[in-house]
């Protein structure tokens, strides 16, 4: 194999290793949420509306889990706004 060949032979590598990454993001973006981060987030949520105090923790959870995951951002949209 010469080298054109193996540089032909690693961008098909690397070209199937990204869909396959961008298959899985996208099937996590999508997934309904355990039971525990579903109650977590609702409680979250309601202290938010309810404008009390949640840790910073909490918060940096919630927003992680909002940014990738469409269960959860659908949650917290219904529950804050």
């Amino acid at each position: 194999m010469n080298g054109q060949q193996s540089v032909v032979t690693s961008l098909k590598i690397l070209e199937r290793a990204a869909t396959i990454v961008q298959n899985k993001i996208v099937r996590e973006s999508n997934s309904v949420l355990s039971k525990d981060y579903r109650l977590r987030l609702q409680i979250i949520a309601c202290k938010v509306r309810l404008k009390r105090e949640v840790t910073l923790e909490d918060m940096t959870w919630a927003t992680k889990l909002i940014e990738h995951n469409n269960h959860a951002r659908g949650i917290w949209e219904r529950t804050v706004q």
